[in-house]
């Protein structure tokens, strides 16, 4: 099937489901398995189990079951009954739940307590009550809204990030056009299908005809290798943390359970041209595919990183087909097809970033010589010491340069001294075996960034820590970093 060419967004799925039924489309790490032919009639009978309860065009459908083959069930059956789904974790507190049963005015909530009107908070039934449900879906326009998306954030409150069904080809037409997705790709998903980076992969793969196999991250690794090997896995995104893991702490388990690994898309943070290399010297026949986007501009642009070009691994590669990348005073500002329609409900904060059909990301950027995108760091994250603006990106790839540190975050602090207004403050974990207890390390760290960086750059503020706050998909919790560093 011509995917650009779809009537509905998930025309993939009834094109699969007739023309192999019986084919594996998905697999999760309870065990589950779904056929094609299941899949699209299991997704049918939610949207006439939520058609049948009285849901409306539009109505939002809050989706919370992680990493299963259930959320793939459930959010595919809200966009087929002509709903908007809400893709969310799963286990999140109750407060935290209200925030975004409030932000979004759902009308239905499915988790693993059963499946619940929020109007009336009456309690409609079980998961497994879809069985007796009559299959249904519904045309919608393709430029209504399907889905709404809410961004994980490093500071602040989260926004629902609304997205079309036409945004949605668009923006998956540019990932199936640079990565060589097809009928045999079988691909393992181990960040949460509640947001973009996850969610997308699982849409390729099936809009190609291929597998994918879904994890709950690495929180069972003798789950997860054995997946890998067992289950034949040729293709899977992940973090630059991730990727840190397998070619450090897990290099040897990695390399024997990854024989059938051919490419890797890695996201949500720059990838450090050290992890680079140590990736492609471990499997020399990968490929490592780089992209950008948030996600309110999804894949927006690509690059694949070899052995032959180490000069680009510092960049995200050029715009992908139909996507325009400019520079305006230092911002990177993104024009496409695939653009989100807004931020859902704050129609001020929608006009703020979408200005003429142009999205301002808020990052700062700047283009090599040979036009590859540089991501220079987030325009609110700059440190302002007396004036002059520091880019916590940075100071932490200098950091990061010192071989006694394994990860580092960088924020501003207020100065103690009152002088400045802030200063640079880092939290920093050391590798394997260090104390950050003894000042010589401090001493050490200080005076390797005296020889990188300018002197109003040098951190004020530095501490050790165990582990750096980072949310689900690897991004710095900066306003985190910030409560550690007082």
């Amino acid at each position: 099937m011509n995917f650009s060419d779809s009537k509905y967004f998930c025309e993939f799925l009834d094109f699969h489901a007739h023309r192999t039924p019986q084919k594996l489309a998905l697999s999760d790490f309870f065990g589950s398995e779904l056929s094609y032919g299941d899949l699209f009639s299991e997704s049918k009978k939610a949207a006439g189990f939520l058609l049948e309860n009285g849901l409306d065009s539009l109505d939002r459908v809050i989706v919370s079951l992680g990493n299963t083959c259930d959320q793939a069930i459930w959010h595919y059956g809200v966009m087929l009954s002509g709903g908007i789904s809400v893709p969310l974790q799963d286990n999140l507190p109750l407060e935290r739940l209200k925030v975004f049963i409030q932000d979004s005015g759902a009308k239905f909530l499915v988790s693993r307590d059963g499946i619940f009107d929020l109007a009336t908070m009456d309690r409609l039934g079980d998961l497994s009550d879809i069985a007796r449900f009559t299959e249904a879906f519904v045309v919608r326009p393709l430029e209504n809204v399907c889905s709404i998306l809410y961004t994980t954030g490093s500071t602040g409150r989260p926004k629902g990030v609304a997205l079309t069904q036409s945004g949605m080809i668009a923006a998956l037409t540019h990932i199936l056009s640079y990565i060589s997705y097809s009928e045999h790709t079988r691909e393992m998903i181990v960040l949460p299908i509640s947001h973009s980076f996850g969610l997308g992969h699982m849409y390729c793969s099936h809009i190609s005809g291929g597998y994918v196999h879904l994890e709950n991250g690495l929180t069972r690794l003798k789950r997860f290798f054995s997946a890998l090997q067992d289950r034949k896995i040729n293709g899977m995104c992940a973090t630059p943390t991730i990727c840190q893991l397998l070619t450090e702490r897990y290099r040897e388990k990695f390399l024997l359970s990854s024989t059938s690994l051919d490419y890797m898309v890695v996201n949500s943070a720059p990838l450090p041209p050290e992890t680079t290399t140590k990736l492609i010297s471990l499997k020399a026949h990968l490929k490592v595919i780089v992209y950008y986007g948030l996600t309110e501009a999804s894949r927006s642009s690509f690059i694949t990183l070899t052995s032959d070009n180490a000069e680009v691994y510092h960049t995200v590669g050029k715009a992908a087909k139909g996507v325009v990348i400019e520079l305006i005073d230092g911002e990177i500002c993104i024009r496409g097809p695939h653009l989100f329609k807004g931020y859902w409900g704050q129609e001020l904060e929608t006009k703020k970033v979408l200005k003429q059909g142009c999205f301002h990301t808020g990052d700062l950027g700047e283009f090599d010589s040979d036009k590859n995108l540089v991501i220079k760091g987030r325009i609110k994250d700059q440190i302002n010491v007396g004036g002059l603006k520091i880019s916590p990106k940075e100071v932490e790839c200098a950091i990061e340069k010192n071989t006694m540190v394994k990860d580092v975050a960088v924020v501003g602090v207020d100065d103690p001294d009152n002088l400045r207004g802030q200063v640079v403050g880092a939290l920093v974990v050391l590798e394997d075996g260090l104390t950050g207890c003894d000042l010589v390390h401090k001493r050490q760290l200080l005076d390797h960034c005296s020889d990188l960086l300018e002197p109003h750059a040098l951190p004020s503020v530095l501490k050790f820590t165990s582990l750096i706050p980072r949310s689900e998909s690897g991004k710095i919790l900066r306003g985190e970093v910030s409560k550690c560093l007082i």
